[in-house]
């Protein structure tokens, strides 16, 4: 299998076996990552049998351009990693979501592309081990939001480049579909990419992107406001999915470490009015997942709350269908429906949720 990668990260070994490490460089390096077979549980794709192939420097190989026009199915995958990714896992992952997001009842399937920013990885798994938590708190995770920070211009070039692709994808087909999803500090990284393209070279054009998902967002609360970054989403996507959890455990540990509220825990600023709890622009819809999580914890395998988008069906098959540009955002989705807490307020709920009681047990807006 073959995904795609941009990234900014300093390249240690030349061609033929380029390797990648964790200081950020104003360059942008594209080019695949291939590995043999298919595999249906992701801790089976082994990182190191990877081959990498850089095939361009600061310009879209036409060679890569083409084959990504000429990929079977009719949906590109634009993914931005977050904190704790080595650039291999970065691949590893990307190969894994493709495959997940391509399964399902409502599975989409084509090329997958991920920019990877200058993160370290491989000092701790918070994914698999709870106790890692206090680690948020050490060095790791603030430097990895600093390479995130200093990776701006690059990544708002990259941003270019995807929006480059994303034309050439669509025109090579019809249906096609093409989306931007961005998870946890992959979020900082977007951020900061949209706001560098405008005080720069100008953002991507309006419709660049059908569908932009930001997920378990660890960027500041305001960041979808006036004057936020990610408020810039809906300048280059046809609309903008803002996913967050109030149970969303690495987000509370962020927040002591910001000092502030981060969007993927607490959602976007609030009105105060139910009917329109938001104020985000028209071509933005919130989906609150704080009860997407499986009533019994022993089932549970998102314990963070945080990896919800790649570990629980319903909400890959929720994001798949905003993938495909379903029209009505809750008639539509099978697992969505009113919230009874704000009534402008759309809830992602688990099965078990859907089927016992029509009232939350947490409070789900702040």
């Amino acid at each position: 299998m073959r995904v795609y990668f941009m990234t900014n990260r300093n390249q240690r070994e030349v061609m033929p076996h380029p390797e990648f490490g964790f200081t950020p460089t104003d360059n942008i390096a594209l080019g695949h990552a291939e590995i043999d077979g298919a595999t249906a549980n992701e801790d089976d794709i082994d990182p190191l049998a990877f081959r990498l192939t850089v095939r361009g420097v600061d310009q879209i190989p036409e060679d890569l351009a083409h084959e990504i026009e000429q990929s079977n199915g009719s949906h590109l995958l634009f993914y931005v990693h977050g904190f704790n990714y080595a650039f291999r896992e970065a691949m590893q992952r990307t190969t894994w979501l493709s495959g997940w997001f391509g399964a399902g009842q409502y599975g989409v399937s084509g090329p997958a592309l991920c920019f990877s920013f200058p993160s370290r990885g491989s000092t701790i798994s918070f994914e698999k081990d709870p106790k890692s938590m206090h680690a948020l708190f050490g060095s790791a995770y603030q430097e990895d939001y600093q390479r995130a920070t200093e990776s701006a211009r690059a990544a708002a070039r990259a941003l270019g480049y995807m929006a480059t692709l994303a034309r050439r994808f669509r025109a090579s087909r019809r249906p096609a579909h093409v989306t931007l999803l961005a998870h946890s500090m992959g979020n900082h990284v977007l951020g900061a990419a949209l706001g560098a393209a405008r005080d720069s070279e100008g953002l991507p054009a309006a419709d660049s992107f059908d569908r932009v998902i930001l997920a378990a967002s660890d960027e500041t609360r305001p960041s979808v406001d006036d004057g936020g970054t990610l408020r810039l989403a809906g300048q280059i996507g046809r609309k903008v999915y803002v996913y967050y959890n109030r149970q969303d455990l690495p987000l509370l540990v962020s927040q002591k470490v910001h000092g502030d509220e981060r969007l993927g825990r607490e959602g976007p600023p609030t009105t105060g009015n139910p009917a329109a709890p938001f104020r985000l622009p028209a071509n933005f819809q919130v989906i609150n997942c704080s009860t997407a999580s499986p009533l019994d914890p022993q089932a549970d395998q998102d314990w963070q709350h945080h990896q919800y988008y790649r570990l629980y069906p319903w909400v890959r098959d929720d994001m798949a269908l905003v993938m495909r540009e379903a029209a009505d955002d809750l008639k539509d989705f099978p697992q969505r429906r009113r919230s009874f807490e704000a009534s402008g307020l759309i809830d992602l709920d688990s099965p078990e949720m859907m089927s016992v009681s029509l009232m939350h047990p947490l409070v789900t807006v702040g």
